[in-house]
């Protein structure tokens, strides 16, 4: 779960379960607020463990504290929770904060097509910072797995979201970042977002690219976003590139 969130009550019934009666009317008794008649009522019936288990259950999650801002707002970017996000950037939420995944709000929007939660993650960004808003949409995946140092729009175009991909490119992302620097890897250069999309055949996200300037010659394993569209079988993306290169003759 997101760090700094309650368990859930499936979480917490879990973790009580493992515990003896004893231990759970020893926690029932420390926690403050909780009706010690209705404990001891509880510990009168025929499954004194049940009952007790549903009043602290109860409780706990009742009063258990929210999550601070940052995490609040990447959980309600994931959910396309519009009203959490703002709520959450009113409270102050780092924009740039990543959860244990190493994605941020912005990225987690972006991924999943919540568009509402990354149309205010922009404006909170631009808000914030109106001259540095190219160094806001372009913080990095913090995580060492598989994109590792993806930007939101590199992500965004990956999962062919055209709309997302729309957003942030008008809001000025760069369209060519890759997706980290290259350490040494051999000489490879590593995927743009033009690449992505070619590669998985989003052809609506291609053209958005293309639009938008995007470099189209680079190379990602020695083949240009064009050759991975034809690699891969994709003939609607390699006939927006026709298109593109028709429209520049």
């Amino acid at each position: 779960r997101t760090p700094g969130q309650p368990p859930s009550v499936s979480e917490l019934r879990a973790e009580l379960s493992q515990m003896s009666l004893w231990e759970v009317l020893g926690r029932a008794r420390k926690c403050g607020g909780l009706s010690m008649s209705k404990v001891d009522a509880a510990m009168e019936g025929s499954k004194p463990k049940a009952a007790v288990m549903s009043l602290l259950i109860a409780h706990e999650t009742a009063t258990a504290p929210l999550p601070e801002p940052g995490a609040r707002c990447i959980d309600a970017a994931k959910k396309d929770d519009a009203a959490g996000v703002r709520e959450a950037i009113a409270m102050g939420a780092d924009l740039r904060q990543a959860g244990e995944d190493g994605l941020t709000a912005l990225m987690h929007a972006a991924a999943k097509g919540r568009l509402a939660a990354l149309r205010l993650l922009i404006e909170g960004i631009r808000t914030r910072d109106p001259d540095n808003v190219a160094a806001g949409l372009g913080v990095r995946c913090s995580h060492s797995g598989v994109f590792a140092g993806a930007t939101a729009l590199l992500l965004a175009a990956r999962w062919g979201n055209t709309p997302e991909v729309v957003e942030l490119v008008q809001a000025g992302a760069n369209v060519d970042a890759p997706a980290v620097t290259d350490g040494g890897a051999g000489g490879v250069a590593l995927p743009s977002p033009i690449h992505l999309a070619a590669l998985h055949g989003h052809a609506a996200v291609v053209a958005v690219l293309l639009q938008a300037g995007a470099n189209s010659t680079t190379l990602y394993y020695g083949m240009t976003p064009r050759q991975w569209a034809a690699h891969g079988g994709y003939t609607a993306v390699e006939e927006v590139f026709s298109l593109h290169s028709a429209g520049r003759a």
